[in-house]
């Protein structure tokens, strides 16, 4: 054999030991790289992505590319950032009180904002000229856009849903049924249901038709709700409901009963957020602890406990990122490696 031959051969002998080596040792440690869900938290690392010294975030969306976060002050300033530099790449126009929740489009041309100053924001990020603001009787609690970006929908103190037609902007007829403010809204993968929740005088969750407005669902709901997810999986019908409770609620959007009761928590949970594929859930609690579940069965599979109450959470679509919020005025954001 020659020298070239020989060294040839000692290359292909390394590389495959190598390879050898690096999969006993990830087999070795995979107790400490567990994978949950559809990601690998326990890789994850926190960062103190940035802090606000006179307010504290309501509301955070990642942007459809994960390369920029909108985030809601209590102060009622809109702001987006890049990521993962923390730096402010735009002012939105804000609202004159709290801002209650922040939302892209599909697209991730349009922004909108819903304030306790009964305005919803929406912001062209292409063309300024075309953005406009949307005037409610009373606290607008949630705005968003359905999956597939054909409606955006409100909820408030107006105790309607109150939907558009992004193509025109023209407003549709609205949903009715419940007799009190309603506090939070999910639309479903196919944007034919839509699941509506409440509270104190109205304490209920229901599910609606979107094409008829007619109720399809409606279920006793204890204690007052703060968010609504709908599973982004079109095989799942469900919702994860988290409220004053001290536990998260997967509620089955078809039978209209409670699949599951995440928790005992130890504090009320403002939000969650399934990650993209929907195998992974994660909750924020008054308490300060980011709580991670996962399917089938949504059982515990991590906790990390901050040092204030959380406000917020959201998670990319690339699930390379989650962030959190909490009323210290930190944003958190966890960098979870492939």
């Amino acid at each position: 054999m020659n020298t070239s031959a020989r060294q040839l051969a000692l290359v292909i002998c390394f590389a495959v030991l190598s390879f050898t080596l690096s999969i006993s040792a990830i087999a070795q440690s995979s107790d400490c790289c567990e994978s949950i869900g559809d990601v690998s938290i326990r890789r994850a690392v926190v960062h103190d992505f940035t802090v606000f010294q006179e307010s504290y975030v309501t509301a955070l969306d990642f942007a459809p590319d994960s390369q920029s976060l909108a985030c809601g002050l209590h102060d009622g300033r809109v702001l987006l950032f890049d990521l993962p530099n923390a730096r402010i790449i735009r002012e939105l126009p804000a609202h004159d009180a709290a801002a209650t929740s922040v939302n892209f489009s599909p697209d991730g041309r349009w922004v909108a904002s819903s304030g306790e100053d009964g305005r919803a924001v929406i912001t062209d990020l292409v063309d300024d000229s075309n953005s406009f603001q949307i005037p409610h009787s009373g606290v607008v609690h949630e705005i968003e856009f359905s999956p597939k970006g054909t409606y955006l929908m409100t909820v408030g103190e107006e105790q309607r849903v109150r939907i558009w037609d992004t193509s025109t902007w023209e407003e549709e007829e609205s949903i009715y049924g419940h007799s009190g403010p309603i506090l939070a809204l999910a639309i479903s993968p196919a944007e034919d249901l839509v699941v509506t929740g409440s509270g104190e005088i109205d304490p209920s969750i229901r599910l609606w038709d979107v094409a008829s407005r007619e109720q399809i669902q409606n279920d006793l709901y204890e204690g007052t709700v703060n968010d609504i997810e709908y599973s982004p999986r079109s095989s799942d019908h469900h919702v994860t409901i988290g409220s004053s409770q001290r536990i998260a609620t997967i509620w089955d959007v078809d039978e209209g009963s409670m699949l599951h009761i995440i928790g005992p928590l130890l504090g009320g949970v403002p939000d969650v957020a399934y990650s993209s594929l929907g195998n992974t859930l994660v909750a924020v609690t008054g308490d300060g602890t980011l709580f991670f579940t996962t399917m089938p069965w949504w059982t515990e599979k991590r906790r990390i406990a901050f040092d204030s109450p959380l406000t917020a959470v959201a998670f990319s679509s690339s699930r390379q990122y989650i962030a959190c919020s909490d009323n210290a005025g930190h944003i958190f954001l966890l960098y979870i490696p492939e």
